[in-house]
């Protein structure tokens, strides 16, 4: 059975069988005579038909028409030739090689004295330089070209299971080798040479009297040898109910009644039958279905249930910025807590969709969206820029407040200095909002926030992976989320230093 079905040829209309889904030619429409050779050859797409004139490089080459006179820049003789770039004339490109003796042809120009050999065999061979080894195999001394070799010759030699004719291999195919060539090995694979009779025999008896097991088991050959000449023979495919049959229940040969008896089953007994617990309890059953129904989909509605009430994501809601704001005005009037960290952990759907809108943004600006004022309800903590008793200017109410606490500890001459806003990695930009100085010239880490619940809205993620950063590097640091922490600290580091 062919994997393409028969076309007509969009040139001379004959009907033809594509090796391929884009052939539309037939092969006697795409032969051409070479204009060099005059062999015949067949043009490989249809589109290159009418610029294709020579059946290969070497004709391409030797059939131009230009021609071209070149000095040769070895022996400074003028030769002719088809190619521009040429650079040796065929006396100095020919040499002999110092192993066999045959003469041979250099491709491109190198130095006369590193040409000695015509291939990669005869270099090895006509080494100079011998090396001693052991063989890892039979502990015997043998030399060798190689610097690497492992194994002497007798190890390396294999007899044909075919011919019976012994032959050298290397090393790593001293396990898989079987022929000394390919007609052997086509030989050793079939085991039996082949005659009309026995073409007729299989035509007559499969797949319906014996199966592909039976007749190679007849004829003393392998499966494989049998399926290659059934495909050959333009043979049937054995109907899968009769393999199913003669297998029994040693193996599984999934039919659309059998899938679909296997959902009716499973429904009886109350397993669930979405896609995803399926592939994960029932893989089987689950490939089977989609390679013969297409989808899981298909299958379930070909044992007559509805999809749509299997389906766990039937019912998933497709957030728009007006449902937006309706869910949060619904969540204000019923007092629910409106802060980032709270509803990201108990309305993660409807935060995440706010957050992924392209006219959205946040979790702020959809506050503000529903007509509400995220200051009011993310508490004091959080306002507009606010400048502190030291003239620095914060970015919040509460960080504002802390500097200010900061602030007035060093005028009690509490703490030695104390900085704002000091680079931590150049790489990810991060930056601590306070670092202070004590008296003692020791340091401490301040961050205004940290995971207080009032916090804004922001990289929830990275906040975790700077304190990591902080406890990976020894930093003795502290977060605070509201005024009076920052006092405490240094009073209890103060008590503990005395």
């Amino acid at each position: 059975m062919h994997r393409f079905k028969l076309k007509n040829c969009i040139k001379c209309n004959a009907e033809f069988q594509p090796r391929s889904s884009t052939d539309v030619w037939c092969v006697e429409c795409k032969k051409k005579k070479c204009q060099y050779c005059n062999n015949e050859f067949v043009v490989k797409s249809p589109n290159k038909f009418e610029t294709q004139h020579f059946c290969s490089r070497d004709c391409q080459i030797k059939g131009r028409k230009s021609v071209f006179k070149i000095k040769c820049e070895r022996c400074q003789t003028y030769f002719v030739s088809n190619s521009a770039s040429s650079k040796l004339c065929t006396e100095c490109k020919t040499y002999d090689c110092q192993n066999c003796g045959k003469s041979f042809v250099i491709e491109k120009l190198r130095d006369a004295e590193m040409i000695k050999y015509c291939s990669r065999k005869c270099a090895i061979e006509g080494r100079d330089t011998k090396v001693q080894h052991v063989c890892k195999n039979c502990g015997n001394f043998f030399i060798s070209s190689s610097g690497s070799s492992t194994l002497c010759k007798n190890c390396c030699t294999l007899t044909c299971l075919t011919c019976g004719n012994q032959y050298q291999v290397q090393p790593k195919r001293l396990k898989t080798s079987k022929y000394c060539s390919k007609d052997c090995r086509v030989k050793g694979d079939m085991k039996h040479i082949w005659q009309e009779e026995d073409f007729s025999f299989i035509k007559e008896h499969y797949p319906y009297k014996m199966s592909l097991k039976e007749i190679a088991d007849k004829f003393d050959t392998s499966i494989s040898a049998i399926a290659r000449l059934k495909h050959k023979l333009n043979l049937d495919y054995c109907p899968i109910e009769l393999r199913q049959r003669r297998v029994g229940d040693t193996q599984m040969l999934w039919t659309k009644e059998k899938i679909t008896n296997d959902i009716i089953n499973l429904n009886q007994t109350a397993v669930p039958l979405n896609s995803s617990y399926i592939q994960k309890n029932y893989q089987s059953l689950h490939t089977a279905a989609v390679k013969r129904f297409g989808s899981w989909e298909n299958a379930i509605k070909s044992a007559g249930y509805n999809y749509d009430e299997i389906n766990l994501y039937s019912n998933r809601v497709t957030w728009t910025p007006e449902l937006i704001k309706q869910e949060i005005l619904r969540l204000y009037k019923e007092d629910i807590d409106l802060k980032a960290t709270s509803i990201r952990d108990t309305y993660a759907s409807l935060f995440n969709a706010a957050r992924r809108d392209s006219q959205i943004g946040t979790w702020e600006k959809a506050i503000a969206f529903a007509g509400l004022q995220y200051n009011e309800i993310a508490g004091c903590s959080w306002g507009e820029t606010s400048i502190g008793l030291d003239g620095n200017t914060y970015p919040s109410i509460i960080e504002c407040a802390v500097g200010n606490e900061i602030f007035e500890l060093l005028d009690q001459q509490l703490i030695a200095d104390y900085f704002i806003q000091v680079p931590l990695t150049k790489e990810r930009r991060w930056t601590c909002d306070f670092v202070v100085t004590l008296n003692n010239d020791e340091t401490i880490w301040i961050e205004v926030d940290g995971l207080g619940d009032s916090r804004k809205e922001g990289s929830y993620g990275e906040e975790h992976e700077k304190i990591a950063y902080y406890l990976n590097n020894n930093f003795e640091f502290y977060t605070v989320n509201k005024t009076g922490q920052v006092d405490e600290i240094i009073k209890k580091r103060t008590q503990r230093i005395g």
